[in-house]
């Protein structure tokens, strides 16, 4: 067994990013898990390819929703998250939409200013690599390329001019700051091809001698010794396998991160001891409060 100064749990878009960051520093020893496969087929640089992916159990993960929308009707809702190299970000439907700027403040209440919006703005700017240029509120030269909609469906415009005439600017790029108005989305694609975070941030560092990234393998628990974590366990097919660490990273996505840490003994203590799970910390919040976008 090697161990590695960081396992970061995820090979999704956050985890591309910080594989690609730690592994910057070249004293360190980076390991990047992901339970899928690679993010090489055709269908995922082709943007149209999302009509195959979403629903292939090769790219995605599939989670069925108890919980109706409607008291007394059927639920039909399933969620979908990407299982590959890229996560969700492989398969989506590459629109490029970020948070308002309210919203970032409401983070600078919660967890200090580098949270907030001018903090985030400066983020977006670095990352980005728009066609419409830079601004003070938009990123140009950045690793991940950002196109302006080209594509016009003959309804589009006057639905566009119904909205002006309703008082809704028009908006050349509707990621502008106050994020009112009407306008054409913006996606990631670059000369027809899908721009995930793999493609952005991992690939162009795969050759890194510090950084390992292994494909295949299921992570099923976070090891703890004293309450500090030690490591991961996980599972290549019937090959169990166990990777120490200095630190690990979780970013399986809000799904799977939670549901990790519960295997793991961390969660609603009376949940979990329900289940057979010896509990390692009391964390109730683990597993609730989320927000799905749809």
């Amino acid at each position: 067994m090697e161990t590695y100064d960081y396992v970061i749990v995820g090979a999704g878009s956050a985890g591309c990013v910080l594989a690609s960051r730690l592994s910057a520093h070249s004293a360190v020893r980076v390991l990047l898990l992901e339970a899928g496969g690679s993010d090489r087929s055709p269908l995922i640089s082709l943007p149209k390819g999302i009509a195959k992916l979403m629903t292939h159990p090769r790219y995605t993960w599939s989670f069925p929703v108890h919980q109706p929308r409607e008291p007394g009707k059927p639920s039909r809702e399933v969620w979908r998250r990407g299982k590959l190299v890229g996560g969700s970000s492989s398969v989506n439907g590459m629109i490029y939409s970020r948070g308002h700027h309210l919203d970032y403040e409401d983070w600078a209440v919660a967890a200090g200013p580098d949270w907030g919006w001018d903090a985030m703005r400066a983020v977006y700017r670095k990352i980005e690599d728009h066609q419409l240029g830079a601004t003070d509120y938009r990123g140009e030269g950045g690793p991940l390329h950002i196109s302006a909609g080209t594509f016009r469906y003959p309804l589009t415009e006057p639905m566009i001019a119904a909205g002006e005439e309703l008082g809704l600017p028009r908006r050349e790029d509707l990621n502008h700051p106050d994020l009112d108005g009407v306008g054409f989305y913006s996606h990631t694609i670059k000369n027809g091809v899908r721009q995930s975070a793999a493609k952005a941030f991992l690939r162009p560092v795969r050759h890194r001698a510090n950084l390992t990234v292994r494909t295949g393998v299921l992570v099923t628990r976070v090891e703890f010794d004293n309450g500090r974590v030690t490591g991961v366990v996980g599972r290549a097919g019937r090959e169990v396998l166990r990777f120490p660490a200095r630190e690990v990273i979780l970013s399986a996505g809000a799904i799977l991160s939670p549901k990790l840490l519960q295997l793991s003994g961390v969660g609603p203590a009376a949940l979990l001891r329900s289940l057979g799970v010896d509990v390692v910390a009391d964390s109730p919040a683990v597993g609730e409060n989320l927000r799905e976008h749809l």
